[in-house]
Order: C-alpha cells, then structure tokens, then sequence
C-alpha cells in the first residue's frame, strides 16, 4: 500500500467498500505482505451524518455504513515522502457506542525502529494528497505556501498536505446527510513506532450545515421538491477545492477560476451549491426544510434559490427567489463546524429564459447591431457594452479597455428586438450583456446576463482541425484525381493531397512522405495574414504562396516567426513551438493561399489548430 508521492498530487483511487462482519475482517495471508489490525476510535465532537433534532438545536451521530480513509505518513522514511492509504471496514450498529464509532483497518506492517508515524483520517471524499517541497524559510515554495495559509510563525519543516473537494451535488435530506457531501478531517496523531493496537481521533467538519425552511409555497402542497441550487454572490466566491494543512489544522480554497472553454481564465464571481433531496415535500403549511452542507464564511451581498418542483403538466415547475442582503442590512454567517438556520420566502415562477443574437460589424468595422427575438413575460432588456484588450492583469481579470457602457435597445415592432452601436468603436475585442426585465411575478430561469462576444476592426479567428485529414477525417475525395481530397473550411474548402494527421506524443501534426499541397479554392476576403504552428524548423521544409486563382504559386510569402515556446513533457517529449507568420500583399486581389512542399516527415504542427486571420 505504500506509495511514492512527487512533486505532483497524487490522486488515490478509490476502493470497494467492505461488507463483511468486523469479525470476519482478517489479516492478509499473502506472505509477501504482513498485516495486522488496528481500531480507530472516533472521539468527539461527535459530528456525522445523522442530523436530529434535540432541545436546543441539533445532533450529529455517527451511521452503520460509514467508513473513513487513513492516511499514514513516515517523514522519517530514507525517502522522506512515504505515504499509504487505507479505507476502514464499512461500521456496524454495534460498533457505534453513546455516538462514537470505532471503525476496523487493516494496515501493512512496517515498522522501522525509533522512526516517527503521523496519522490523519478524513471522512466523505476521497484523499488526494501531495508533499511540500522546501529547504528552508527563505525558499520560495516555503514563501508561497506561507502566503497561502496566511502563517507568519516559527519555520515548519515540508509536510504532507491534503486535497479535499466538496462535492457539487449533494444529496441530503430533511433527516440525513449523504456521506460524499460532508468534509471531516482528524487531527494529527503522532506515534513512535508504526500504530499496532488503538487510536483515538477527534474529527472536526470543514464546512456549515445548513437549514434553509422555505416557505410561501402552499399552492405546492405535496409535491416533491426534486432539485435545488443555492447560488451565492461575489462575497462569497469560493472554490470546490480545499487545501488542508493538518499541521495548522487549516484550509485554504483553491482559486476560483473559470475553465478556458467556459471563457478563458476569468475569476468565478459565484458559487453554487446543488442539491437533489430524497423524500422531501412541501407541508400542509406551504414550508419545507433543505439540508445543505456548505463552506464557512460570511455571506454580505446577495444570493439566491432555484428550486425544481414536481408538477403534473410539466414534469417539473422551476421557482426562483433572489434576495439583496445589501438592501435588508443582513448578512448570514455560516461558522466553521456548525449550523446555519435561516428561511426563504417570496418564490417567482422562472420561466424566462435568456436572449440569443449574432451582433453583426458594421461594414467600417467600427460598430455593429445586435437583434433578437423577444423573450416571453420579458417587458425590456438590460443591456451594456464592455471592451478588453484580451490579457489578464496579475489578479487574473481581463485588462478592460472599454469601460461597461450602457446602451438602450428598441422594440422593432415585428417581434424582434435591438441595440446598435453606429459608430466610433475602437478596435478592440468587445462583449455585449443583454438581460431580460422580467413581468410581475415571472423571474429568469438564469440570473445572468447572456453574453456575446466580438471582434471589432480585428482579425477573426478561424480553426483548422487536423483531425478533419487522415482515416475517418470530414473529407471528400475529388472526382478524377489522383487521392486528392476536400474538407470544408467556411467560407469555403480547403483541398489537399498526400497530407494525413499524426500524433507525436503531446502534439498533433501533419506529415507527408511525398511532394504535398493544400490550398483554398475559394477566396477568403479581406484576408491579411496566416498564422502557421511549427516543430522547431519545419515551417523551413515548405512554402507559402498568395494568388488571385486557386493553386497558383504567383508570389512567395517569406515566414517570420512571432513566438517560440517550449513544450516539454518529463519523460517523453522535448520540442520547440514556433507560430510563423505569413503576410499577404495589401493587394485584395491576393485572395487564395497554396501551401506546398516535397520534403518528408513532420511539416505543420500543431496541439490544438492552425489559426488563419484576417483584415
């Protein structure tokens, strides 16, 4: 079960939950490994899953059916960064005495004399681990962890941390919390000597639950709520993932930060926290409790509930409440290990869904128009303008440019709705928000502005994919030829011969064994530049053309190269990436591009795309 653990996290795969009676728990046979068994004793508090009301609040027992996860750290191993993993026998009723359980685990034997063992066990998701690496204070590693944690004490030695992850669904009950959406670490136990008989460890929750009673929903007697999705605001933007320090018995969220399909790198600005309930109904008097397990902090500005409700017609009927806690002077505080308790009223039907529109340019370039279909139980638009110039400040917000301007869109009388911007934009790469003003009593389905972007006096951005060559490629062949081919490219079609993909461990490339070309047989206007990824020198193994008919070498077009990275890959790949550029004649008659070269090998590559722009 050991495990050797580098400078990256480690993640432990899961392991199946054992069924059988702790008496039957038994000692591997296997003589090439030597195990015993050990007993972990939960001590207070006692915090688990069983939430039952008590006088005076709430009480959190421990359930049969539990397990947890043991990790064992030797940081005196030769090694230094020796860790195993364990998951206990799954808890029998007898084995839950007064509250306390004590859960059966089978360690592997292994046991150095005079050496150190530290013990953390942690209850819900599964443990990813990793080990600090530092020399000394003035390390730089050290630095950032020190800034990270907030910790301006005595020097603390590298040390394993933990990587825990609140899980994004969660399924509790009014009664009960599932067990994958509760975050429990123990604190540390340090032994002399590999643990042989007993442990005592005292769990504590990262985290608040939560009751939230809802109320005002007496026309719903009954019916299952099926889901629901507490959103919080900016002041409480947190991410998924905790980073526990066992040493400082504190955790820190990693930073929340939007994945770059979703928008490229762009700070979060709200969490959410989903839940899908068992057995939850409305009463009789129009209340019903949601169980929610969620982070620690302060809420100051707003947040807001959608809930998801069984309904004959539809199969489900969406309700939504939004709440300013700016306007009312309130702020909720959810305290590290405890019980938040506030209720929730006033429920619109949100029904309203976002806006779709393609903002066309203007023919200067300078401006453009937005239209869109009008929004059922919409009486208006919200609508701004933001500019950025696409790079990130230090914090990781977009450099904005342009500032949020407002704008007012017209009712065009024709079911259609739109807002123009003439003239006098700079270039620049602009996003356009547009939200809907909802009628009385109706709210939108997404508190969100829809968002669309655009590209303003610059040049637009094609994708190429490589995986449209080769076997299975999106090809035709040409009728009459010798094993040439097409493949779609708006506004036109690319066509080719002798060129295929190719995977060369972390890029992919085309290759040819022969004289090849590629050309457009359409012509692609305004067109200004190409932009071409190279291995190393392999933009030298072919040439460029520009000319006014498809397939013409008429005028060579020299490459010059804007960027060089490296890309390297531990172990298996090392290679530079150049991005070549070609420029075109300002000439529009110079409307088609060749490609062409007879050398072997790789020719073009690529991770992701070639990238084409244009005037």
């Amino acid at each position: 079960m050991k495990k050797s653990v580098l400078f990256s996290m480690i993640a432990v795969a899961a392991t199946a939950v054992c069924s059988c009676q702790k008496d039957n728990f038994t000692p591997s046979q296997d003589n090439a490994k030597k195990t015993h068994l050990v007993t972990l004793n939960a001590s207070d508090p006692e915090t688990r899953t069983s939430v039952v009301a008590v006088p005076g609040g709430y009480l959190s027992t421990w359930s049969a059916g539990d397990y947890i996860y043991l990790l064992e750290y030797n940081p005196d191993a030769e090694q230094y960064n020796e860790i195993s993993e364990y998951q206990s026998s799954e808890l029998q009723e007898s084995d839950i005495v007064n509250g306390k359980a004590s859960f059966t685990v089978e360690l592997e034997t292994d046991d150095p004399s005079g050496t150190t063992y530290e013990y953390i066990a942690t209850y819900g998701p599964y443990p990813y681990y990793y080990i600090n690496y530092w020399e000394n204070a003035e390390d730089e590693n050290y630095l950032y962890w020190a800034q990270r944690f907030d910790y301006t004490g005595e020097y603390i030695a590298p040390h394993m941390l933990i990587d825990l992850r609140f899980e994004e669904y969660q399924c509790p009950s009014a009664e009960s919390f599932d067990p994958y959406a509760d975050v429990m670490v123990s604190k540390q136990v340090e032994t002399t000597g590999q643990l042989k008989d007993a442990l005592t460890l005292k769990f504590a929750r990262l985290g608040t639950i939560v009751k939230i009673t809802l109320t005002g929903l007496q026309e719903y007697d009954g019916k299952a709520i099926m889901r629901a999705e507490f959103i919080a605001g900016q002041s409480f933007s947190k991410s998924l993932d905790i980073l526990y320090d066992y040493k400082l018995e504190k955790y820190v969220h990693s930073e929340m930060i939007m994945p770059s399909e979703y928008g490229g790198d762009m700070p979060m600005e709200q969490t959410r926290f989903t839940v899908e309930p068992h057995d939850v109904f409305v009463k009789e008097d129009g209340t019903a409790d949601l169980w929610m397990r969620v982070y620690s902090g302060e809420l100051t500005d707003n947040f807001s509930i959608a809930l998801s409700i069984e309904d004959e017609e539809h199969g489900e009927l969406l309700l939504k409440r939004s709440v300013d806690l700016t306007t009312e002077g309130k702020t909720i505080e959810f305290n590290e290990g405890g019980m938040t308790v506030f209720s929730v009223g006033g429920w619109n039907i949100a029904d309203i869904d976002g806006v779709y529109c393609e903002p066309v340019v203007n023919e200067a370039m300078n401006g453009f128009t937005a239209t869109w279909e009008a929004v059922e139980n919409a009486v208006g638009y919200d609508c701004y303008l933001s500019g950025y110039a696409g790079e990130f400040d230090e914090n990781g917000e977009p450099e904005i440019k342009y500032e949020d301007t407002p704008l007012t869109p017209v009712d065009n009388g024709d079911g259609t709705w739109s807002v123009t911007v003439a003239d006098g934009l700079e270039p620049m790469n602009y996003i356009l928000h547009i939200k809907p003003v909802p009628a009385e009593g109706h709210c939108l389905i997404y508190d969100e502005y829809s968002i669309f972007e655009m590209k303003i006096g610059l040049p637009e951005v094609w994708y190429f994919y490589h995986d449209n060559f080769g076997r299975n490629g999106c090809y035709e062949s040409v009728e009459g030829t010798d094993n040439e081919y097409i493949i779609p490219f708006s506004p036109g079609v690319v066509r080719f011969q002798n060129i295929w993909r190719y995977y060369d461990e972390a890029w992919q490339a085309l290759k040819a064994n022969d004289a090849w070309f590629m050309y457009s047989t359409e012509p692609l206007k305004k067109m200004h530049s190409i932009e071409l990824y190279s291995k190393n020198d392999s933009h030298l193994n072919f040439k460029v053309y520009a000319s006014s008919t498809p397939n013409e070498h008429t005028k060579e077009l020299e490459g010059v190269v804007v960027e060089t990275s490296e890309i390297n890959v531990p172990g298996a790949y090392v290679a530079t990436h150049k991005k070549v550029r070609y420029t075109f004649p300002e000439d529009e008659t110079y409307q088609y591009y060749t490609i062409c070269g007879e050398s072997t090998g790789i020719i073009m590559t690529s991770q992701v795309t070639y990238v084409y722009y244009f005037k």
